[in-house]
């Protein structure tokens, strides 16, 4: 017993390991007997193919191998999906065997596809379905004996529940390249002259078309202000990816990527990163906000009108690139937080109560900020839009190099203003005391005079010397009066009145010759960097202009788009003017961006006609008539 014991769990064992092999390996064809009790069981039960086909073609002749030990019913099936519906059956067959059986038999089958899914699109078969995941699948059930029950089917004869299964995997043809069906009639001579000529107009004026769209393909300055990208989607040409999209309004399969970089938080309570407005001038689907505190919020619109929202407490830290990934399909969002420098990849999932209505044709999307809300403060990186599946869409962050360079930048300025605070802190405090006109005791002023000199330690150490050298020699070169006047200013006053001094000194070196020397610029270079640093955005633009137009300096294009960025995002005039007229006009390496060139220049605009009705300067001139006949 013990021997025939061994045996019977080492066949059990070679017959699980075949199975796993079996699994494991490349074809995608699969036969799977279910455990059944020995004792019952005389024989093996199985079902599998023989020429199972590799794609779907209509009118194959499969060959359905299987063996019964018992009466049974064997069945057939092939499920696809789409972009509308999953698990739809689009072919079933079944037939009886009444009598035991000791030899495997053959049962030949003709598939038969709809029209949609296995023939090109002509005058009778006006919709095609480009369909995916499709599985051709087989199982065996018994029938029921006298006694074990009064008949029928064992179990409910489901496919998880069957004796012995098979599956295959088959690939979809894409639509223009199946064949054309031969149908057992035709249309009229004007139905069928009047569809040739429709198609041939179709065939001359239809361009590729994809899903996938990029929103921005270059950094885009944003002021935190109301002045946004405006994006607005068309139906598509192609009339199946229409039908497919109106289908998905009310159960949407959408993705979307963005890329932003903070350099602060929502001066007010939401700004916007990315917004729907519909033709009712409503937000519509998707809302992607950004709190005051760092979060985001995600509002969607269902199909019932109601709005609603969820928040994701993702905290953004400030100066660092961060991606946001969202996926909608059907009644579910899910949001990705992923921030460079950091693998950690957060995950948000909301399900709403019912399905979400999604039209990306109806209205318009903004990228940041617009009439009804402000923007963020910072910068947005490449955005990619997948306008029909919910699936991981790839997004580098690009161009590598100016984004690399324009953080290592802005984190730079950050320590020079650091140190600036500090220095106007100890600079206030010195005033107090200054001020107060106390003296010292008489036992300090001894301890002073006979004590054991003691050096403090310096404050920077030698390598930040060396990259605040620049800084520590304007404050050396700054009179007295300059530095009671910068004492009594706050930090950030004092910061900007600082910067726009060494800015005035950078143009003072600049225009002592007659015309300029241009030659000196390489030594100015670092003063316009510090300049820039202490928020002068003027001396960005003017860093952004010398890079790009070589003045003195090499042409250097990278550094070109990340001051002229800088100045942008500062809200500089001419900065805004710069970039508006390099994305209208596509040169200097930025890309060529109708949408991104408005959005600075509408920004322009608004600040040239808040000029008008401004006073410039409190001294007025009388006017003085000429007469031009005199």
């Amino acid at each position: 017993m013990k021997v025939s014991a061994s045996f019977r769990f080492i066949t059990s064992v070679a017959f699980a390991v075949g199975v796993v092999s079996l699994a494991q390996s490349s074809s995608t064809s699969r036969a799977t007997p279910t455990p059944q009790d020995p004792g019952r069981v005389r024989r093996e039960d199985f079902v599998r193919f023989g020429n199972a086909p590799d794609v779907v073609i209509d009118g194959y002749v499969l060959s359905v191998l299987y063996r019964c030990s018992r009466p049974c019913v064997v069945h057939v099936e092939v499920l696809a999906s789409s972009a509308l519906r999953t698990g739809v059956t689009i072919f079933r067959r079944s037939w009886t065997r009444l009598k035991q059986m000791d030899t495997p038999r053959t049962h030949p089958l003709v598939l038969r596809f709809p029209d949609a899914v296995a023939y090109r699109r002509d005058y009778f078969n006006r919709h095609t379905v480009d369909a995916s995941d499709v599985m051709l699948r087989a199982w065996l059930s018994h029938l029921e004996g006298p006694e074990e029950g009064e008949g029928g089917l064992h179990g409910n004869g489901s496919y998880h529940q069957a004796r012995a299964r098979a599956f295959r995997l088959l690939g979809s043809v894409p639509p223009p390249l199946r064949p054309v069906k031969k149908h057992d009639k035709c249309p009229s001579w004007g139905a069928e002259l009047l569809w040739q000529l429709t198609n041939q107009t179709q065939a001359r004026r239809c361009v590729t078309e994809s899903g996938l769209v990029g929103l921005l393909k270059f950094p885009l300055a944003s002021t935190g202000e109301r002045f946004g990208v405006i994006h607005k989607f068309y139906p598509f040409i192609n009339k199946d990816l229409e039908h497919v999209r109106l289908g998905a309004a009310s159960n949407p399969r959408v993705s979307l990527s963005v890329w932003i970089y903070l350099l602060r938080w929502c001066s007010s309570d939401l700004c916007g990163i990315l917004h729907h407005v519909d033709f009712n001038n409503t937000f519509g689907t998707p809302l992607i906000l950004l709190t005051d505190k760092g979060h985001i919020v995600f509002q969607v619109r269902l199909t019932s009108g109601v709005d609603q929202a969820f928040k994701s407490y993702t905290a953004l830290p400030m100066r660092t690139w961060h991606r946001l990934d969202c996926y909608i399909e059907g009644s579910k969002v899910q949001l990705e937080v992923s921030s460079v420098g950091n693998k950690r990849i957060k995950r948000y999932s909301f399900h709403f109560h019912s399905a979400i209505h999604f039209n990306d044709t109806d209205g318009y999307f903004v990228i940041g900020g617009d009439k009804n809300m402000p923007g963020i403060s910072g910068y947005f990186g490449p955005i990619r839009y997948h306008r029909m599946e919910a699936k991981k869409v790839m997004n580098p962050l690009y161009p590598d190099w100016t984004v690399t360079q324009l953080d290592e930048t802005h984190r730079t300025c950050e320590d020079t203003r650091t140190a600036v605070a500090a220095f106007l802190h100890a600079l206030k405090e010195n005033e107090k005391v200054t001020n107060s006109r106390t003296c010292q005791s008489f036992y300090s002023e001894m301890r002073i005079r006979m004590g054991s000199p003691t050096c403090r330690s310096a404050a920077w150490s030698r390598k930040a010397q060396e990259l605040y050298r620049p800084l520590l020699e304007v404050l050396h070169a700054a009179g007295p009066k300059f530095l009671s006047r910068l004492s009594g200013l706050g930090v950030r006053q004092g910061t900007l009145r600082l910067g726009e001094r060494v800015f005035e000194l950078v143009l003072r070196r600049l225009n002592r010759g007659d015309p300029p020397d241009f030659g000196r610029v390489p030594d100015l270079l670092p003063l316009l960097r510090l300049s820039s640093c202490l928020r002068h955005h003027r001396a960005a633009y003017l860093l952004a202009v010398i890079h790009l137009a070589g003045l003195g300096t090499p042409t250097d294009t990278l550094q070109g788009h990340v001051y002229s960025l800088m100045a942008a995002q500062g809200d500089e005039r001419l900065a805004l003017m710069h970039l508006g007229y390099k994305h209208m006009q596509g040169i200097d390496g930025f890309p060529k961006d109708p949408r991104m060139a408005y959005s600075y220049y509408a920004n322009l605009g608004k600040q040239t006609c808040a000029d008008r009705w401004t006073v410039q300067t409190t001294k007025q001139y009388p006017p003085e008539y000429v007469l031009l006949n005199d």
